[in-house]
């Protein structure tokens, strides 16, 4: 089932001084959008798991259906650290939107939404790290939001938990007020 989202709604409002970080898009006449953020408005399902265009499953992953907290996969790059690039003191992976397991909630949305277009991001260390785009204000939001728990066990099939130890993956805490 295909679902349709508004997309000038989620055209993303970058600052007048980080518009000159949007050359890949310019140079392909594309405008930035927040789309991948829609999944979190299709409050009509229970869980939803979101994958890029790009990725190919070749075997079912029904277990991530029954996760019950938002994750999102990290990115296999090298560690960065938020203290100062070059040390890596405080290392941390970057999370990628790649992949992802959502419980939409409208309101979670509006509140995400209104975060990432407000602006308040654009100093985060992540975003001068890595650049202006919707994956790094993503990962600003859930580090500003809370605390990342680990990484997703499974027994059998089914979530059992989150290991603390690094790379971890984001989580949205149970009790959530907006």
């Amino acid at each position: 089932r295909l679902e349709y989202f508004h997309a000038p709604s989620l055209v993303m409002k970058v600052p007048r001084d980080y518009e000159w970080k949007l050359s890949w898009f310019r140079g392909r006449n594309l405008v930035p959008t927040m789309g991948q953020l829609a999944v979190w408005n299709l409050s009509s399902y229970d869980t939803l798991v979101m994958l890029d265009d790009d990725m190919l499953m070749v075997d079912s992953a029904d277990e991530l259906f029954s996760v019950p907290v938002f994750a999102m996969s990290h990115d296999p790059l090298p560690l960065w650290s938020p203290d100062d690039a070059t040390k890596m003191a405080s290392k941390q992976t970057r999370l990628n939107n790649a992949a992802r397991v959502v419980h939409p909630n409208k309101r979670f949305f509006q509140h995400l939404v209104r975060r990432i277009q407000s602006g308040d991001f654009k100093d985060d260390p992540l975003i001068n790290f890595w650049g202006y785009d919707l994956q790094s204000l993503e990962d600003a939001f859930w580090n500003q939001y809370g605390p990342r728990k680990g990484v997703t066990n499974f027994v059998a099939g089914k979530f059992s938990g989150c290991a603390k130890s690094p790379p971890g993956i984001a989580t949205l805490p149970q009790q959530v007020a907006f």
